[in-house]
């Protein structure tokens, strides 16, 4: 896929859903997550783009962000924020 070419928003937006429930599930622990780890099929472009979008968003927080490295990106000591457990739905409110 050429680079300027992007993925479409609801394809994204799946991913990030994915990302953001896999790391709800592991909350309070920080994990390694790559796209083996989701119930999605998901492209190691997409799953990058989705990372990067929830990082840009302030949903996750992760140490690194590994591309290259191994057969698949992957996410290093990745955690949920309190923004992203509430992008979620997922926070109860006091």
């Amino acid at each position: 896929m050429p680079l300027e070419e992007t993925v479409p928003p609801s394809d994204l937006r799946a991913v990030m859903t994915a990302i953001v429930g896999f790391l709800h599930g592991s909350w309070p622990n920080a994990v390694a997550i790559s796209p083996h780890n989701l119930d999605l099929r998901v492209s190691d472009r997409i799953f990058v783009e989705a990372a990067l979008a929830l990082q840009d968003e302030g949903a996750i927080m992760y140490e690194a962000l590994l591309v290259g490295v191994s057969s698949r990106p992957c996410l290093r000591d990745a955690i949920v924020t309190r923004k992203g457990q509430l992008w979620l739905g997922t926070v109860n409110c006091l």
